[in-house]
């Protein structure tokens, strides 16, 4: 008895990490909320400061958030339409912008990429 309540301890820790994926993050979504707030602080929605010299452009810190973020939702949208498993989501910059930060001051510990995903996820609703 004890030995099958082992083996059945064993194989559903098994199953249950055969289920469980890995989701890799890189760039700016692996920052907390509070310096998306830092670098977004005094912008209006979308907009951010750009340097023009010789060697190119430079942006703000912001400017990288809002790449970024474009990013998922366009990454999320094709991956919805590949699948099947949603709708697009069609917004632009200021408004992405808008709604993370309002997710970001009530969630300042949590990384960019959870607002992300929970835009994504309210705007599929």
């Amino acid at each position: 008895m004890r030995y099958s309540m082992i083996v059945a301890s064993l194989l559903s820790s098994v199953s249950t990490v055969a289920y469980a994926q890995a989701t890799f993050v890189i760039g700016m979504g692996l920052n907390s909320c509070s310096m998306y707030l830092s670098a977004v602080e005094n912008h209006p929605p979308g907009m951010y400061r750009a340097i023009e010299r010789q060697e190119g452009k430079f942006v703000d810190e912001h400017a990288r958030y809002d790449d970024w973020l474009a990013g998922f939702v366009t990454a999320s949208n094709w991956w919805a339409a590949r699948t099947g498993t949603g709708n697009g989501i069609g917004v632009d910059p200021p408004a992405i912008d808008v709604w993370v930060k309002r997710w970001c001051e009530q969630n300042p510990t949590k990384n960019v990429v959870e607002a992300a995903s929970a835009f994504v996820q309210e705007g599929r609703r």
